[in-house]
C-alpha cells in the first residue's frame, strides 16, 4: 500500500472509533451478584451508567430501584431461577429517576411485592425496557397495577408473564395512567383486582400499544375481566382475549375511550352485560376480530351503550350466548356495522343476530344468519330506534315470533328503513308493532344466498348466489372492503353480505402436521385451477395479466385441479410433519387459463399451523 494511502485509511479508522465511542469504558464494566457484591442493590449502587449487571440462580429478598442509572440488570440463568422477593415491604422493583430505553430489567421473577401501587414494579416518569420477566403473586393494597404500575411511561414490556397479581383499585396485573407504553408478546394470566376495574389491564388517560398478548383468565369485580380503558385510546391489536370475566366487558370493557381493536381474537368471556366488548360512552374501532363463544346476561359478543359511536367492521361474530337480548351485537347511538359475518348467536329475549336498543345505528354489507332468539327478532331486533339496513342477508335465523326482523316498540316507536337486502320470507315475515314503521326499499330480494358450506362455518358466494351485484355500490357507510379485505364490486356492483364474490383461496378446519388440510378455491364451474405454495411473500408484488403474483419464487409445490359444477374445488393438501405450530405459509392460486373469461390470481392465503 501506498504510504499517503496508509495515512489516509488509518486517520478515517481513528475517527469513526472516536464517532462510535469504542472505547473500553463506553462498553461499561459487568458486575456479578453475588461475585461481587452480595445484593442487587449493592450491585446497582456501585454500577455507573452502561454498566451490565449479571446476577447468578437464586433468591434475592430486596427490594431495588435503578436510581436513573442506565445499566443491564440481567438473571444470569432466566427467570425460573432468578427471583427477587419483596418480603411484602413495598414494590419489589422501583424506577423514578428519568430511567429509558437502555435502563434493562431483563430474566426474572419479581414476586412477594406489596405497595400502595405497582405491589411488583412502580415505574414513574421513566420508561425502562423489561424483557423475559416474570412478575407474579404482587399486590396493589391500596391502589392500582397488582403487578406494574407505570405513569408518565413509554416502557417496553416484553416477553413477559403477569400472573396472579392482585389490585384494590383497578389493575390487578397492569395499570397504565397517562402512559404511552408498548405491551408486546406477554401473557397477562390469573390477574384480579376485587371488585373495581382492569383484571389484566387497566389504561387511565393513555394511549398504550397492546400487541400479540395473550389476556386470559382474569376477573374485574365491576368491568374489564381482560382490559379496562376509561379517558384512554390505546391501541389493542393480535392479541388473544380468552376467558375473562367481569361484571361489564368480560374480555374488554371502555368508558370515554376511542380504542382501535383489531385483529384479536376475543373468546369465552363471560359478564353480565358485554362479555366480548362493552362500550360506554366511547368510540371505538373495532375490525376484523373473531368474537366468538362469549357469554353474557345481555349482549354476549358486543355492547355499545350510551353515546357510544363505535364502527363494528369486517368482524366475526359467532356462538355468542346472552340470556337477556343481543345474542351478537347489541347497540345503540350512530353504531355502525359493516361487513361483518354474524352467524349462530342465541339471545334469551330479542336480537339473537343483532338489537337495537335506541339512535339511529346503520347495519350495511353483514351476513346474518342462523341466530336465534327465544322471543322475537332472531336476525335483527329493534326497539326503541331508528335503524337502516342496506347490502345485508338476514336469512335462516330463528325466534319465537319474527325470525329474521322485528321492528318493536317498547318506549317510543321505532323505525327501520331497508333496501338492496336478501331477507328469508321477505317483507311479509318481518313483524311490525302499532306505531312502529317498515320503510321496504328498492332492490329487495328473497332468495337462497347461495352459501358455499354453512356447516363448516363457510358463508362465502358461490357463482350463482342472486347476491352477486344485487347490492347498491354507494351506500352510506358502505366499506371499501368486505369481511376479509377483498375490494367491493369486484365485477359490476356491490354484492349483498359480508363476502364479496371472488375466486378466492381460503382453508376449512385444522392445520395439523402428518394430516391434511382442506384447501378450497372458489370459481366458476368447469375452471381449472394450480394452487401454489410460496417459500415466502415478496413486496412489492410481480404485476401480471391476471393480477398480482406475491409468492417468492421457486414455487414449493402445487395442486391443480378443476372446479366443479357448484363453483367449489376442495383439494385436500398434505400438511408437511416438518411444519410445527405457529408457523405460516403462504398460497395463491391462479383461477382460469389462457383464454379463459375472468382468468384470475387470487388472495394470498397462509395456512396457519395449529
Amino acid at each position: 500500500m501506498q504510504r499517503g494511502k496508509f495515512f489516509t485509511t488509518l486517520l478515517v479508522f481513528i475517527t469513526l472509533l472516536g464517532f462510535v465511542g469504542f472505547t473500553t469504558s463506553s462498553f461499561g464494566a459487568t458486575i456479578y451478584v453475588p461475585g461481587d457484591y452480595s445484593t442487587i442493590q449493592d450491585a446497582l449502587n456501585a454500577a455507573v451508567n452502561h454498566d451490565t449487571i449479571v446476577v447468578a440462580a437464586g433468591t434475592y429478598r430486596e427490594n431495588i430501584t435503578f436510581s436513573g442509572k442506565a445499566v443491564a440488570l440481567r438473571g444470569a440463568a432466566g427467570a425460573a431461577l432468578t427471583i427477587i422477593d419483596g418480603a411484602q415491604n413495598g414494590s419489589v422493583v422501583t424506577f423514578d429517576s428519568s430511567e429509558g430505553a437502555d435502563t434493562v430489567l431483563d430474566g426474572f421473577t419479581i414476586t412477594n411485592g406489596r405497595g400502595a401501587d405497582g405491589g411488583g414494579i412502580y415505574c414513574h416518569f421513566a420508561s425502562p425496557t423489561i424483557t423475559n420477566v416474570t412478575i407474579a403473586n404482587n399486590d396493589a393494597d391500596s391502589g392500582k397495577g397488582g403487578g406494574l404500575f407505570l405513569k408518565h411511561s413509554g416502557a417496553l414490556v416484553e416477553g413477559c408473564e403477569i400472573s396472579s397479581n392482585t389490585a384494590i383499585f383497578g389493575g390487578g396485573g397492569i395499570c397504565c395512567n397517562r402512559s404511552t407504553a408498548t405491551f408486546r408478546n406477554n401473557r397477562v394470566h390469573g390477574n384480579s383486582c376485587g371488585n373495581s376495574s382492569g383484571g389484566g389491564f387497566y389504561f387511565y388517560y393513555s394511549n398504550d400499544v397492546i400487541e400479540n398478548n395473550v389476556i386470559d383468565e382474569n376477573t374485574a369485580g365491576y368491568s374489564g375481566g381482560g382490559i379496562y380503558a376509561t379517558f384512554s385510546d390505546p391501541s389493542v391489536t393480535g392479541n388473544r382475549i380468552e376467558k375473562n370475566d367481569a361484571s361489564f366487558g368480560g374480555g374488554m370493557s371502555c368508558e370515554d375511550s376511542s380504542p382501535t381493536i383489531i385483529q384479536n381474537t376475543i373468546r369465552e368471556n363471560t359478564a353480565s352485560v358485554g362479555g366480548g366488548v362493552d362500550c360506554y360512552d366511547s368510540s371505538p374501532v373495532i375490525d376484523n376480530n373473531i368474537i366468538a363463544r362469549n357469554s353474557a346476561g345481555g349482549s354476549a359478543g358486543i355492547y355499545c351503550g350510551g353515546s357510544s359511536a363505535a364502527l363494528i367492521t369486517r368482524n366475526v361474530i359467532k356462538e355468542n350466548i346472552a340470556t337477556a337480548s343481543g345474542g351478537g351485537i347489541n347497540c345503540g347511538s350512530n353504531t355502525v356495522i359493516a361487513s361483518n359475518m354474524i352467524y349462530r348467536n342465541e339471545a334469551g329475549n330479542v336480537g339473537g343476530g343483532v338489537y337495537c336498543h335506541s339512535g339511529s345505528p346503520s347495519i350495511v354489507s353483514n351476513t346474518i344468519t342462523e341466530n336465534r332468539a327465544d322471543v322475537s327478532g332472531g336476525g335483527i331486533g329493534c326497539w326503541n330506534a331508528a335503524a337502516s339496513v342496506t347490502n345485508t342477508i338476514v336469512w335462516n335465523n330463528a325466534a319465537g315470533d319474527s325470525a329474521e326482523i322485528h321492528v318493536g316498540n317498547a318506549t317510543y316507536p321505532s323505525s327501520l328503513q331497508i333496501d338492496h337486502s336478501d331477507v328469508m320470507g321477505g317483507q311479509a315475515s318481518i313483524v311490525v308493532e302499532p306505531s312502529c314503521t317498515l320503510d321496504w326499499g328498492p332492490g329487495m330480494i328473497e332468495a337462497e344466498p347461495g352459501f358455499a358450506h354453512p356447516a363448516a362455518d363457510d358463508y362465502h358466494l358461490k357463482f350463482n348466489s342472486p347476491c352477486i351485484d344485487s347490492g347498491d355500490s354507494v351506500a352510506q357507510n358502505i366499506p371499501a372492503d368486505d369481511f376479509e379485505g377483498d375490494r367491493r364490486s369486484f365485477l359490476d356492483s356491490a354484492d349483498i353480505g359480508a363476502d364479496e364474490f371472488y375466486f378466492h383461496l381460503y382453508c376449512v378446519g385444522e392445520v395439523i402436521p402428518g394430516r391434511t388440510a382442506a384447501i378450497r378455491v372458489v370459481g366458476g364451474p368447469n375452471m381449472p385451477v394450480i394452487v401454489a405454495l410460496g417459500s415466502g411473500v415478496q413486496s412489492p408484488p410481480l404485476q401480471t395479466a391476471y393480477g398480482e403474483f406475491h409468492l417468492v419464487l421457486p414455487v414449493l409445490k402445487s395442486f391443480r385441479g378443476r372446479i366443479p359444477a357448484d363453483g367449489i374445488l376442495t383439494l385436500d393438501a398434505p400438511v408437511p410433519t416438518a411444519w410445527t405450530s405457529g408457523d405460516s405459509h403462504p398460497l395463491q392460486a391462479l383461477v382460469g387459463g389462457k383464454g379463459w373469461p375472468y382468468t384470475t390470481l387470487t388472495n394470498v392465503m397462509h395456512l396457519a399451523v395449529d
